[in-house]
């Protein structure tokens, strides 16, 4: 069935929402507790194929704390949400995007979340014919989808179930892949920056390590002592740092030589983030100095009109 004739279905009775309601409460808790989104495919689209806790959570998402249009699962993809349509950003094996065929907000006891009906699966579903059609990652000649007992790599086969890449694939070696080390299993957005240093220190050299730095120190250097922040002007100030931090990170940090080529959607990710989350650790301050200035002018200005109407008010005669 063609997107443009499927029409938009409750999603409390459809098969996806049931299995995280009842089966995976846990998940389901935090959905409700932290307001998150839930992408709920077509009951056409999926049917009572069974579905792995993964293909729930690459469905689950929060809003990024980078820009307002995109969106981190909660197996760390990235999706993009614009005009009414869902699609992958990075962390998913091929690239998809979804049509929000309705938005409901389910109620809790003490909060919200937005759930979406949307046309069809962010990922392939494992036994599809989608699935079955697509050549295995291994490359081997092994006939069948993932998990028939075929040819294929066990390892890709195990992979493929997850419907996107997770923390195993981030560990996966093989002739163009990097061996990740971390052992980081906090989610996220529960990290602190001294988490995410160890990220980078972690899978950096202490050579390399300390040459980030010097890239990132630079540019806060020059940033805090050239950039003022005028009123109105606060999104041209997120773009420059969104321009050196697209090119610190591709051109310099995912283009050390042992990375180049050789991470996975997920170590890419991982790396981006963690450096993300320094330069926003250090310009912070800067930035909401600033703001805080802007704030405190705007306040003021408005104290004096309200002090002002008072006392024309008192100084007014009284009307009977």
């Amino acid at each position: 069935m063609s997107t443009s004739t499927l029409k938009a279905e409750p999603v409390a009775t459809n098969h996806f929402f049931k299995l995280l309601r009842d089966q995976y409460q846990d998940l389901y808790k935090l959905v409700s507790q932290n307001g998150w989104r839930v992408c709920v495919p077509h009951s056409s689209s999926i049917g009572d194929t069974p579905l792995t806790e993964q293909f729930l959570k690459s469905h689950i998402m929060q809003n990024s704390p980078f820009f307002k249009d995109e969106f981190i699962t909660s197996n760390r993809q990235k999706v993009t949400i614009r005009e009414g349509v869902v699609s992958t950003k990075s962390g998913f094996e091929t690239p998809s995007t979804a049509k929000i065929l309705s938005e409901e907000l389910f109620y809790t006891n003490d909060s919200k979340f937005v759930v979406y009906c949307i046309s069809n699966p962010l990922v392939v579903i494992a036994g599809s014919d989608d699935l079955k059609s697509r050549p295995s990652s291994s490359g081997s000649g092994g006939s069948g989808g993932p998990d028939t007992g075929g040819n294929n790599n066990g390892g890709a086969q195990s992979r493929s179930l997850f419907f996107g890449v997770s923390r195993g694939a981030m560990s996966e070696t093989g002739p163009r892949m990097y061996q990740w080390k971390s052992k980081e299993t906090t989610a996220v957005e529960y990290r602190s920056v001294e988490q995410w240093k160890q990220v980078l220190k972690t899978e950096l050299s202490q050579h390399e390590y300390q040459q980030m730095r010097v890239w990132l120190d630079d540019f806060v250097t020059t940033f805090t002592k050239s950039h003022v922040m005028f009123k109105g002007y606060t999104s041209w100030t997120s773009q420059k740092i969104k321009e050196y931090r697209d090119k610190a990170v591709q051109s310099k940090l995912l283009n050390i030589p042992k990375f180049r080529n050789h991470l996975t959607y997920a170590q890419q990710n991982e790396l981006s983030m963690a450096f993300d989350c320094l330069l926003h650790s250090r310009v912070y301050s800067f930035i909401f100095q600033q703001l805080i200035i802007h704030m405190k002018t705007e306040d003021e200005l408005l104290s004096r009109k309200i002090r002002a109407i008072q006392q024309e008010h008192l100084l007014s005669p009284q009307s009977n």
